[in-house]
């Protein structure tokens, strides 16, 4: 059931300091089988057009252990790359509490809520703030 790859992207401190403060890069674990599949459907509110749309909810549902043995623990600033044969590679983000998946008394595994990282660059960000960076409009002081 579990056809796909994942692992957790940690955020570890790093030795060196910028502008003084600590800098962070995300540290890989190790590769674990899990699922990535879309629920059904939710309604969310919209709120610049005052209207609901329709949006799929990904989840992903994963062992509780990964290759090398060690126990998976999740938590919501961790990162969780994973590679699916059916839906792409991607990073994802923890957007709820991991609900156990029980067989009995024991814990099988996990059931995870997640929405899907999209890492900009700085010039994208930047392009669409300003997007006439190269010529000035009139009327526009900087």
């Amino acid at each position: 059931m579990c056809v796909d790859q994942g692992r957790l992207l940690i955020k570890e401190p790093t030795a060196a300091r910028v502008e003084g403060r600590t800098s962070f890069v995300p540290v890989p674990g190790s590769w674990f089988k899990c699922r990535l599949f879309y629920e059904g459907a939710q309604d969310q509110a919209d709120a610049q057009q005052a209207h609901w749309k329709t949006v799929p909810a990904p989840q992903v549902m994963a062992v509780t252990h990964a290759h090398d043995g060690s126990r998976l623990v999740f938590h919501s600033d961790y990162r969780l790359q994973v590679r699916s044969h059916q839906l792409g590679d991607a990073i994802w983000r923890l957007a709820g509490e991991p609900e156990p998946l029980r067989k009995r008394r024991r814990v099988i595994g996990w059931l995870l809520t997640v929405e899907r990282v999209i890492e900009r660059s700085f010039d994208d960000l930047l392009n669409e703030e300003f997007p006439d960076r190269d010529g000035l409009s009139p009327g526009r002081m900087i």
